[in-house]
């Protein structure tokens, strides 16, 4: 629910109206339909039902991550804005306050709306605070997912890296990392469905795997390039890096823990295919 420059009263209430109707937490919605009830109250001043729109627009960025995708684009190493780092708290209100305040500037906007509201303004200003408080308390109640082994791990290499910025390009990389084994899987599944004549097995065993579709169909010439760009792509150790991987020659693993992302035999079964191509 993204709210616009130049809003009027009415913009305001019925984006945060909506909001009151979206919300699955019963206090929450409480909280916050008090809270507009509050600010707008103040009929000769449009300043505290924009700031409370402002707030819950910071809350909803935060939590879902899009606080961090922005600081990103901005290249602003925010720490309190990090991939992963998801809960409300006032340094991260404040830290997304500047950046949309930064955003309107580099578009050239000479009056911005976004100048808070600041950590002291939430902190004395009841109805903000209250919303503040109750936001905070409906992501403590959620139950959290347990650690396991694997990402204490990256949060171990992750606090090795010196710098900020270094850590944050490390994050990003993960989750791009994230989203590559999750497209491959796709590919698995989609080659399962198309190409139901292909042993998964027999590839990662044979030195000659057999490719047998139900239609026979013959690999075209689209199809030799689709799969030589793969095999470049596999090969691009540039490419590769942007999405936290790299090819040491007999096989495609992560960066930051060294894990195989396509192991040995895999590597080699499916380069004897496409440079057969």
């Amino acid at each position: 629910m993204k709210a616009t420059m130049g809003r009027t009263r009415i913009d305001y209430l019925n984006f945060l109206r909506d909001h009151e109707k979206a919300a699955t937490d019963a206090r929450l919605t409480a909280v916050l339909q008090q809270s507009v009830d509050e600010a707008n109250a103040f009929e000769r001043n449009l300043s505290p039902l924009a700031s409370l729109a402002r707030l819950v627009e910071a809350c909803d960025a935060i939590e879902s991550g899009e606080a961090a995708a922005l600081a990103r684009r901005l290249r602003s190493h925010e720490e309190k804005l990090r991939p992963g780092r998801h809960r409300v708290t006032s340094p991260a209100i404040d830290a997304y306050i500047r950046l949309r305040e930064l955003q309107d500037q580099r578009k050239g906007v000479l009056e911005t709306e976004w100048t808070g509201p600041r950590e002291e303004t939430i902190r004395r200003t009841p109805y903000l605070n209250r919303y503040f408080r109750a936001r905070q308390e409906a992501r403590d109640s959620k139950p959290k997912p347990s650690s396991t082994s694997k990402s204490r791990r990256i949060e171990e290499i992750i606090g090795g890296i010196p710098t900020p910025e270094g850590k944050q390009d490390m994050r990003f990389f993960i989750d791009e990392g994230l989203v590559a084994q999750k497209k491959l899987r796709i590919l698995q599944k989609a080659i399962e469905l198309h190409l139901p004549g292909l042993d998964i097995d027999e590839l990662l065993s044979n030195p000659v795997p057999r490719v047998e579709s139900k239609d026979k169909r013959e690999c075209n010439g689209d199809d030799r390039q689709d799969l030589v760009r793969l095999r470049n792509k596999l090969q691009d150790s540039d490419a590769l890096r942007h999405f936290g991987l790299t090819n040491d020659g007999s096989r495609v693993k992560t960066l930051h823990t060294g894990a195989h992302f396509i192991d040995k035999s895999e590597y080699a079964a499916l380069m004897r295919i496409l440079n057969s191509i």
